[in-house]
C-alpha cells in the first residue's frame, strides 16, 4: 500500500489522515492544490492520503467477481493510522473524511476511538437509503435539458481526468496491461469499470449505512460540513434521524456549496475547520 504526504510545519503536533470519497474512483488529481492549501492554512505538521483499494488503477478483470466488503476499505485506514502514530507517537491525528469516506472513517471509529483526536466529515453518509430517495426526488424536478448538460459537462471532466490518470499511468508503468489503449480507450475502460465498481460493488455498502448505529460521536469531537444545495448527501436528513442531539457533534452547513463544499468554498471552510481545531483566526490565502 502506498500513500501520499504533503508536510508543511515540522514543530506542528497536528497531523491529518483524509480518507477521499467516490466510491471505485482515483481522486489524487483532484486535491493535489487542495491538501497544500489545507495543509498551510490548518498549520498542519503532515497530511497523509492514498488511493482506495480498486480506484482506478488496482483492478484486473478477477477483481471485479470477489467478494467486497468495508472491512477492506477499514483495514487501509487503520494502516495508515497506525504508521502516523508510530512514526510520532505524540501528534493530534485528526481525521477527515468525505462522502463515500466517511462510511469507512465511521466504521474505523468505532474501533478505534481513542486513537483519533478530532474527526471532520465532509458531505457524510447519514443514511444511505433515505439518501439516496432525496437524491432521485431533487434530480427528477430539474428538466430533461439541464439534466444532459449535467451530464455532458461531468463526462467531459472525467475525461479530462482520465486522460491525465492514463499519461501518468503510462510513464509510470504502474499498470502495465492498461498501457497498450489510446487515452480514448483507457478513458472508457477506466469509466466502465469505475461505474460497475460503484453501482454493482460498493453502493450496496452505502445504501445499508446508517449513521445512528454509531456511537463514535459520543467520544470524538465530530465535525459535520455540508453544502446547503448538495443532492447527494442532503443536511435535511440530519433533521429527520435527529442526529443534532449529540453533544460532542458540531454541524455547520455552508451556503451555495453542493457535494464538496471543501473545493467550493475552501475559504469558508478552512475557517469553519480552523475553530473546530481551536487554531487562531488566519488570513486565507488564495491559491
Amino acid at each position: 500500500m502506498k500513500y501520499i504526504i504533503y508536510e508543511f510545519n515540522p514543530l506542528s503536533k497536528d497531523i491529518v489522515v483524509f480518507v477521499h470519497g467516490g466510491p471505485g474512483y482515483p481522486q489524487g488529481i483532484l486535491y493535489s492544490v487542495f491538501f497544500q492549501t489545507l495543509c498551510k492554512e490548518l498549520n498542519l505538521n503532515k497530511l497523509y492520503t492514498w488511493e482506495q483499494k480498486w480506484s482506478g488503477g488496482d483492478i484486473s478483470i478477477h477483481k471485479l467477481f470477489m467478494n467486497w466488503s468495508i472491512e477492506v476499505f477499514v483495514d487501509e485506514l487503520n494502516l495508515v493510522c497506525q504508521h502516523v502514530k508510530k512514526s510520532m507517537p505524540d501528534c493530534n491525528l485528526i481525521l477527515f473524511a468525505h462522502s463515500w469516506g466517511t462510511i469507512v472513517a465511521s466504521y474505523f471509529l468505532e474501533q478505534n476511538k481513542g486513537d483519533i483526536y478530532k474527526y471532520v466529515g465532509i458531505s457524510p453518509i447519514i443514511n444511505g437509503e433515505i439518501g439516496e430517495l432525496y437524491s432521485i426526488k431533487s434530480i427528477s424536478k430539474g428538466s430533461s435539458s439541464l439534466r444532459l448538460k449535467t451530464i455532458s459537462y461531468l463526462y467531459k471532466c472525467n475525461t479530462k481526468i482520465t486522460n491525465l490518470l492514463y499519461l501518468y499511468l503510462q510513464r509510470s508503468r504502474i499498470v502495465q496491461p492498461m498501457c497498450k489503449y489510446s487515452p480514448i480507450e483507457f478513458n472508457a475502460l477506466l469509466y466502465k469499470i469505475n461505474f460497475y465498481i460503484s453501482i454493482y460493488k460498493l453502493w450496496p455498502i452505502c445504501r445499508k449505512f446508517i449513521i445512528r448505529k454509531f456511537s463514535y460521536f459520543n467520544d470524538v469531537d465530530t465535525l459535520f460540513i455540508f453544502g446547503k444545495k448538495d443532492n447527494i448527501t442532503p443536511p435535511s436528513i440530519c433533521d429527520e434521524i435527529e442526529l443534532k442531539d449529540q453533544q460532542r457533534l458540531n454541524i455547520i452547513i455552508i451556503d451555495k456549496c453542493y457535494h464538496r463544499p471543501h473545493l467550493e468554498n475552501p475559504k469558508a471552510f478552512v475557517k469553519i475547520v480552523n475553530r473546530f481545531l481551536g487554531n487562531p483566526e488566519q488570513v486565507f490565502e488564495e491559491h
